[in-house]
């Protein structure tokens, strides 16, 4: 183990005091012998001398070269944390050339530099860009007072902060959420202005493109319900008021089949409901709900999720159409059809109807052993026609057309 510094230090100043010791003894027995050279004498005095003064020499040279030692590895240690520090940088600008986009101008507004991003959002390179007035930007989109409250607040030496829209060189748009720095000199005066910002164009669109869908959700007749996964209601549209009498402040977060479903709701439907919500899947099917009067209703309902880029579910909608008018004309014209049906049997006389929402067709028994067909078998509007002679499927599809798009009746003899 080494000596401590202290204990090293005593023996060297010991080692210089018997040295010089020896010297003053020499000296004085060369002073009894005055017949002894004296340039001898002279000799051997340097000699005691060097050796004397040698150890202090030694000493400060071995500091000397342990503080060159330090500051060699302060050096070396200072160089690592530059050659650090020029990584991080370079990462950094990487980062920022990635991500975001940098301008700096002048005080006037003229560009002095932009980094790889800003030339890849506007379509210019650096050398058209650099020595140009940040005009050449402008898109027009904004007023006159935008860029008066931008200058103002930034040559006020305060941070301006907005989404700005500017023209491409091609001619095309874009938005960037902006902010922009004053940079000062020692004495507070403004030298440039350093513009950070990010690529917001997609995230504009698609906020454009929900307000759209959101004013023709709101202005639909129909009724829209937004809930969250778990089929709480998140927002639901003028239609939804209407027609159930609740606004949105009451079914906040509620489940709509707890605040419209009654004693006659088919509880097998509302099953199907749960079980296509659990799995995350879509549903379409016909429900009666009540009002806030408890005046009941029929409503088709369509219910889709939605998930989100990473395929995550996020909400559901649902969009539901009253039909209830609908479903008293159907059952209306289900009973005529029985009554039909019967007064055939006994005429032998066959009839056929067309739901016009899908084209439906649907034959009576005799109709189905007129034309040799199983019963119940699903035809076609377009096979229903080929059933009968080729010479008359002319006459019969404008027959149709004129009964399907002006109501108008019609009476044939048809071939078969």
């Amino acid at each position: 183990m080494p000596a401590p510094r202290s204990s090293t230090l005593a023996h060297l100043l010991l080692l210089v005091a018997l040295v010089f010791g020896l010297g003053l003894l020499v000296l004085n027995l060369l002073a009894l012998a005055p017949a002894l050279d004296r340039s001898l004498a002279n000799l051997i005095g340097s000699v005691l001398l060097a050796l004397s003064i040698a150890p202090a020499v030694w000493l400060w040279l071995r500091r000397a070269e342990k503080a060159c030692a330090t500051d060699e590895s302060a050096l070396l240690l200072r160089n690592s944390e530059l050659t650090q520090s020029m990584v991080q940088l370079q990462r950094l600008r990487q980062a920022l050339d990635r991500h975001s986009t940098v301008v700096v101008t002048d005080p006037s507004g003229l560009i002095t530099e932009v980094n790889d991003g800003f030339c890849a959002i506007s379509g210019y390179t650096r050398a058209e860009l650099l020595g140009q007035s940040t005009r050449l930007l402008n898109s027009g989109h904004h007023p006159k007072e935008f860029f008066h409250d931008l200058w103002a607040t930034i040559r006020d030496g305060r941070i301006w902060h907005g989404e700005i829209r500017n023209r491409r060189k091609d001619g095309t748009l874009y938005w960037r959420d902006t902010i922009i720095v004053p940079i000062f000199e020692t004495s507070g005066r403004i030298t440039s202005y350093i513009a950070f910002g990010y690529d917001t164009t997609a995230r504009r669109e698609q906020d454009e493109a929900l307000n759209r869908l959101a004013l023709v959700a709101q202005k639909t007749t129909n009724m829209v319900v937004i809930t969250d996964p778990a089929g709480l209601i998140l927002w639901v549209n003028e239609g939804f008021n209407r027609i159930t009498g609740y606004t949105l402040a009451e079914v906040l977060g509620r489940k709509p089949g707890a605040v419209l479903q009654g004693p006659d709701t088919d509880y097998a439907t509302v099953a199907r409901i749960h079980t296509a919500i659990a799995s995350g899947q879509a549903i379409d099917c016909e429900l009666l709900n009540y009002t806030k009067d408890q005046r009941s209703y029929w409503l088709q309902l369509r219910i889709d999720p939605v998930h989100d880029e990473a395929g995550t579910l996020t909400h559901f909608i649902a969009i539901e159409s009253d039909i209830t008018r609908i479903r008293a004309d159907r059952e209306l014209l289900l009973e005529a059809s029985s009554l039909l049906a019967a007064a055939g049997h006994l005429a032998r006389l066959g009839h056929w109807r067309i739901e016009l929402p899908g084209r439906k067709v649907f034959w009576s028994e005799i109709i189905y052993a007129i034309h040799e067909v199983p019963p119940d078998t699903p035809i076609s509007l377009e096979e229903c026609i080929l059933y009968f002679h080729p010479g008359d499927n002319a006459l019969i599809r404008a027959a149709l057309q004129s009964a399907i798009e002006q109501g108008l009746p019609y009476d044939l003899e048809l071939r078969i």
